[in-house]
């Protein structure tokens, strides 16, 4: 008998197993297939409802710039590329909750224009080299929030928002 409830409980310790790897292998597709619904979701024109930007330079007072009506535009294309109304080209890529857009400098380009009285406007964003990554703060119903934070290793900080309307 003691051999008998010995096999049992391997037995019912292997099911326990099989099943709970069951569970643990199965992948969720669901992740995929909403990254999809997003990426057909950012084809097309968006507007910029408001634009908001925060530069702080090392020992200086932060410039803040707001436009609550910019009058831009932004285009995705399907083959991820697209075109703001300021005449700049861009690639973009969406992950997760990350949209990564990377504007393409011209030869003649000289870095991110200078913040004059008009503070940092959607200019300084589309003359900075690099990708930029945008958090997802909102994305339903024709509507997205961005926002874009960083500081490099001199301790400039940018902060930028952007709420985009389809």
């Amino acid at each position: 008998m003691n051999k008998t409830m010995r096999s049992r409980k391997y037995w019912f310790l292997s099911f326990l197993l099989f099943w709970s790897l069951g569970f643990v292998a199965c992948s969720d597709d669901d992740e995929t297939l909403k990254d999809a619904e997003k990426e057909a979701e950012m084809v097309g024109t968006w507007e910029v409802a408001s634009y908001y930007s925060n530069v702080t330079m090392p020992g200086s007072e932060p410039v803040v710039t707001e436009d609550a009506n910019p009058d831009m535009q932004l285009t995705f294309n399907s083959d991820y590329s697209g075109t703001a109304s300021t005449g700049a080209e861009f690639s973009w890529a969406l992950e997760g909750n990350e949209l990564t857009l990377t504007f393409i400098q011209d030869e003649e380009a000289q870095g991110p224009p200078a913040g004059g009285d008009d503070g940092y406007g959607f200019e300084f964003v589309a003359g900075l080299s690099y990708p930029i990554g945008f958090e997802i703060v909102r994305f339903d119903a024709g509507q997205l929030d961005l926002k874009f934070a960083y500081t490099n290793t001199i301790g400039i900080s940018v902060l930028v928002e952007l709420a985009l309307e389809k």
